[in-house]
């Protein structure tokens, strides 16, 4: 099922959204390399660019937590994340029962973030904010 897009969220499934934030460009400020790999002719582009509108979606970095340790962190890690912070005695505090895995009690989760880069257009390099 394609991700779907209602009121500045997307949705990837029925658990986990994302914030999405919708921008209109002025022309000057284009992701001009984004629009060669649809229309190959920078010219072209240019000639219809003053009677076109632009949009960029933003979308905030995405955070999950897992433990220390095992099968998931490593999925996680696969993907892109990196840790960002540790949550002391998460497991000892939330749940009742202990969650073990291979042997091992599970005492502290783990804050994984994957960043999305934001390019400003025409730059080529990462910003961390949006163009003003």
């Amino acid at each position: 099922m394609p991700p779907r897009i209602t009121e500045n969220r997307v949705f990837i499934t029925e658990q986990e959204t994302l914030a999405l934030r919708i921008v209109e460009l002025r022309p000057t400020e284009i992701p001009m390399d984004l629009l060669l790999l649809a229309d190959p002719s920078e010219v072209a582009i240019r000639k219809y660019l003053n009677e076109s509108r632009c949009f960029v979606a933003y979308v905030d970095d995405v955070v999950v937590g897992t433990g220390t340790y095992g099968y998931q962190l490593g999925f996680y890690q696969r993907q892109g994340f990196r840790v960002d912070r540790i949550d002391k005695d998460f497991f000892l505090k939330h749940y009742p029962e202990p969650i073990v895995e291979d042997g091992i009690q599970h005492k502290d989760m783990l804050r994984l973030t994957l960043e999305f880069h934001r390019v400003l257009p025409g730059c080529g390099h990462d910003t961390g904010k949006e163009p003003s």
